[in-house]
Parts: structure tokens; C-alpha cells; sequence
């Protein structure tokens, strides 16, 4: 029952580690291709004034954008995606086709701050993503192959603990960026008919992760500390070995039923004399000889002279 009770307690966290990963993968793999771009995306641009822009609808994810068009009866009909990279960032100037009219200067300045905040915190939102993967997976591996030893469940709830960290900062980082972006968008361009919202897909993935990242945390916190059934099978185990050294010490039983006792001493010297060779011949100890004595009479033996 104790490594029933053990197993279950390895493997918990591991699943809540498990589920953390899965979601981080979704949002990394988000907007990658015209698919995932109707329903996976960070940020979501619709240009509907704007006649210089040959698509209606930008996704932006977190390695690339797609584009399309708002089909009549009001869905979404993605024609391009481009090639994912490390480091990307929206920058509506270059994706819009605005470079001619000089719109980078012509933009107003809480678009121009926002945008910059975007493209300097892009990268560090990418790596901390990577990382959280990263260490999720190392957290698995590690849970799995040393849940059974206190040390290796420490390291494993270091891991998680670093997992939890780096998502955090992840789900935190783009939800305030996107956020901000969002906001200044709906102030500054609206009455250019921009409209730009969030993707609730991938941030309800991210911060489910996020949760069951510190659930996952938690609970390889809480068998780091005070897990059930571990000393007390500890102790059991010792406990036969004690009683069998005891009977071997203490018991002739341990002894060897018939032969020659192997000892550290050396072999006793051979008899003195040799056993019994014939009727009425009697070996005895020296301080054990009987006395004969004579039988008590009247008489008594002639001595000669």
C-alpha cells in the first residue's frame, strides 16, 4: 500500500507537469500556418478603412504572422503566413505596405512607445517560453526516473519551481504587451477603422500551464517535505535483518548439525591413550580412577618374606 500510495505521488505531478507542457506547446505552435491562425493567435489586427493594405486581417503569433480576408458571411480566410523566426515582432508599418506614405512618423507617439516596448521584449518573451518547455521536460524525466529518493525529488521540484518561473514571466510579458498594444490601437486608430483584440485561445492555454505549473510545484513541495510511508519502510526493512542476527547470535540452532565447527582455535591434540581394544578395558580420567578396596574380613593377605 505505501508504494502504491508513492507511485501516486510521483505520478501526479508529473501529469500536472505534463499538461503545463502540452499548453506551452500549443502556444508555441500557434499561427504557424493558416489552420491555427483562425483560432491560435496572440494579436489580431482587422483593417477594414484601410485601402493600402491588401488584407483585411493580420494574426500575429510568437514567431510569425498570417494574413487574410473577412469572407461575407463574416469568418476568417487566411491566404499567407510567413516564414517563423526568432526574434519576431508585428511591426504594422513593414506588414501593412505603409513604407511609401511615411506612416512610421505619421503614427501617434503612445502607437510609436507601445511598438517599441513590443519589438525590445519580443525576444525575452520567446526565450522564456523556450526555457519553460525546456525545463518542464527536464522535469518529467527527472520526476520519473528518481521520484523514489529525496534528493532526486528535490531537484525535481527545483526544476518545476524553475518551470513555473519562466512561465510566469511568459504568460505575464504577453498579456501585457498585447494588452497595452490593444489599448493604444483602439485609442489612436479606431477612427482609422483598426481594430485590433487578443486571441483568447492562447492565453487561456498560457495561463493554464501557469496553473497547473504551480499545482505541479506544490505538490513535489509538499512529498519533498513531509510524503507518507517513507521512514516507516525504511524501518520495516531493518527490522528482519536485526531479528536474524540476533538468532545467530544467541541460537544453537545456527550451529552445524553434525561435523567439524570451524573456529579460529587451534585442533585439540590427539587422546593419550588409544580407545577401548578389548572386554573390560575402561579409559578414565586421571582424578576420575576408581579405588579398589579390599574386602573387609577377619583376615588378611600372607606376606611372604
Amino acid at each position: 500500500m505505501n508504494q502504491l500510495g508513492r507511485f501516486a505521488w510521483i505520478i501526479g505531478p508529473c501529469v500536472l507537469t505534463t499538461g503545463s507542457l502540452i499548453c506551452l506547446i500549443i502556444v508555441a505552435l500557434g499561427c504557424r500556418d493558416a489552420n491555427k491562425a483562425e483560432r491560435l493567435y496572440s494579436f489580431r489586427f482587422e483593417l477594414k478603412k484601410l485601402t493600402t493594405s491588401p488584407n483585411s486581417v493580420v494574426s500575429a503569433g510568437l514567431w510569425n504572422y498570417c494574413a487574410g480576408d473577412i469572407t461575407a458571411d463574416s469568418t476568417y480566410s487566411t491566404t499567407y503566413c510567413s516564414t517563423p523566426q526568432g526574434g519576431f515582432w508585428f511591426d504594422p508599418v513593414d506588414i501593412w505596405g505603409l513604407k511609401g506614405a511615411d506612416m512610421r512618423y505619421a503614427m501617434p507617439s503612445e502607437l510609436q512607445r507601445a511598438l517599441s516596448v513590443y519589438r525590445t521584449a519580443s525576444l525575452g518573451m520567446e526565450i522564456s517560453y523556450l526555457l519553460a518547455i525546456c525545463a518542464n521536460i527536464l522535469g518529467i524525466v527527472v520526476g520519473l526516473l528518481t521520484g523514489f529518493c529525496r534528493l532526486g525529488i528535490c531537484f525535481t521540484w527545483l526544476l518545476t519551481g524553475i518551470s513555473l518561473l519562466f512561465t510566469t514571466a511568459a504568460a505575464v510579458t504577453s498579456t501585457t504587451l498585447f494588452s497595452t498594444l490593444a489599448g493604444v490601437l483602439k485609442l489612436t486608430l479606431k477612427p482609422y477603422g483598426i481594430y485590433g483584440h487578443l486571441g483568447k485561445n492562447i492565453y487561456g492555454a498560457t495561463w493554464l500551464a501557469v496553473a497547473l505549473s504551480f499545482l505541479a510545484t506544490m505538490v513535489w513541495l509538499v512529498d519533498c517535505c513531509c510524503a507518507p510511508g517513507r521512514n516507516t519502510h525504511h524501518s520495516q526493512e531493518r527490522k528482519p535483518l536485526a531479528g536474524l542476527e540476533h538468532d545467530k547470535s544467541y541460537n544453537y540452532n545456527s550451529l552445524p548439525a553434525a561435523g567439524v565447527l570451524k573456529t579460529s582455535y587451534p585442533p585439540s591434540p590427539p587422546p593419550l591413550f588409544p580407545p577401548s581394544q578389548g572386554p573390560g578395558l575402561h579409559l578414565y580420567p586421571m582424578n576420575q580412577v576408581p579405588q579398589h578396596r579390599g574386602p573387609s574380613g577377619t583376615f588378611e593377605l600372607h606376606r611372604h618374606a
